[in-house]
């Protein structure tokens, strides 16, 4: 398989968005739809130095098996898109899923952590290294299973760790504040329940679609997104209305002074998340 580490980053027609070095598959890159087979070749040269550059423009990873409504709410919200889509570095079930190969650091300073795919495989746990949660000063994974870079890095900005038995942890954990969260899993539930300062909403399971799989998780349906207005929402790839929690979901939600948006009569189906930078 042809890779290569560079500073990977995205050109578009105002802003250079700039990531950190990773190792890539230049043949299965995902990419901004916007950008030609040209500018993916160009992309696949070394980039010497570490620019510190914050993107001008809201930018968003979404899955390319996502509803297209929910991508045009991304985009009349202003974001600019990139479709995952990174076929054989981890399982099929998964290859789509932003929050696999990336980490947001929620309701703080908007930075991402983007991890190294030579360290992926299409077996878990090794699939679910980079697949923590994180918010506000709180970094939420397995840390059995945690990449030990991702360690590092959560270190550095000095988040406080706390373990969960469930290694696939952003996919069953949604943020809606700092210190708010909803999830599907006992295991994560009870662990998080322990801090006095969290708030957790415990939700029934198995309510969304996953290809593959006989069900995924809700979390992994949803993202925060910030619309033109500046108003902060979470954007569910599905109708959450049809969830049987749908009433203490959405007055959880509200009571952190967030909205909802979703995709009317369209099944929950988890795409990994949607991660957005704004």
């Amino acid at each position: 398989m042809l890779k290569s580490t560079l500073w990977q980053y995205l050109k578009t027609d105002s802003s250079i968005i700039y990531r950190k070095s990773i190792t890539i598959d230049v043949r299965n890159l995902c990419y901004n739809k916007s950008m030609t087979k040209k500018t993916i070749i160009d992309i696949s040269a070394t980039v010497i130095h570490e620019p510190e550059k914050i993107p001008l423009q809201k930018h968003a990873y979404i899955s390319a098996n996502a509803y297209d409504e929910a991508k045009e709410i991304l985009k009349d919200s202003g974001y600019i898109l990139t479709e995952v889509n990174l076929p054989g570095q981890v399982s099929e079930a998964v290859e789509t899923h932003p929050d696999i190969f990336m980490c947001k650091m929620e309701f703080s300073i908007p930075e991402l952590y983007y991890g190294d795919l030579s360290y992926l495989s299409t077996e878990y746990p090794d699939e679910a290294i980079y697949n923590a949660c994180i918010s506000g000063k709180y970094f939420v994974h397995n840390l059995k299973i945690t990449a030990p870079d991702l360690i590092s890095w959560a270190e550095s900005r000095k988040l406080k760790k706390i373990h969960v038995p469930q290694g696939y942890t952003r996919c069953n954990l949604l943020p809606i504040s700092p210190a708010a969260f909803i999830t599907e899993d006992m295991g994560i539930w009870k662990a998080l329940s322990q801090h006095t300062d969290l708030d957790i909403l415990k939700i029934s399971g198995k309510s969304a679609i996953l290809p593959g799989h006989t069900h995924g998780f809700l979390p992994g349906t949803a993202g925060i997104i910030r619309n033109n207005r500046g108003e902060i929402r979470v954007l569910f790839n599905g109708d959450i209305r049809r969830h049987p929690d749908f009433n203490r979901i959405k007055n959880f939600i509200n009571d952190y002074n967030l909205d909802i948006i979703y995709i009317p009569n369209k099944p929950l189906m988890d795409i990994g998340s949607i991660i957005c930078i704004n």
